[in-house]
């Protein structure tokens, strides 16, 4: 193939291997990845999933047994290159009103997180649920902890 660097990049259809030569697109066709990575433009990419970031009672702060949470989830979505939607979400306690306004100060204090870990803001978007789609229902302490969080999914 050609040499190829920064400065002269491949033509379409090819990428500038690591070694400075420009090689095929065609890493892989569905599905023929190895197990635990997904074939996304010709390249088998790593399959990962992202995880909940959970909050205490009636606060947006990141906890410290977040943190690996939150590093693990800006990998996966550096590595995905897809826009996410980050959800905040809140017990049932609190108005209504109340709990929109806390789930969209945890949703933009994750964003906020994930961009000062290096992703790129505008593949981030976000959005309050409140209280409004519970993971559980119960009145206690084990379920209201697992309803306050921020949810990442595929941004549609």
């Amino acid at each position: 193939g050609n040499e190829c660097d920064a400065y002269h990049p491949c033509s379409k259809g090819f990428h500038c291997n690591s070694v400075n030569l420009c090689e095929p697109d065609t890493e892989c066709d569905p599905p023929d990845c190895p197990p635990g990575k997904v074939c996304e433009n010709h390249r088998c990419v790593a399959r990962c999933s992202t995880e909940n970031i959970y909050f205490d009672f009636n606060e947006s702060r990141i906890r410290e047994d977040q943190k690996k949470t939150l590093a693990a989830n800006a990998e996966c979505i550096k590595n995905q290159g897809k826009a996410v939607q980050i959800e905040g979400h809140c017990d049932e306690r609190g108005t209504r009103e109340y709990n929109l306004g806390l789930g969209d100060r945890r949703a933009l204090v994750a964003r906020d997180a994930l961009v000062g870990l290096g992703v790129p803001a505008n593949r981030l978007r976000t959005i309050s649920f409140g209280e409004e789609a519970p993971v559980c229902r119960e009145s206690n302490e084990e379920c209201w902890q697992r309803n306050r969080r921020a949810h990442l999914s595929q941004a549609q």
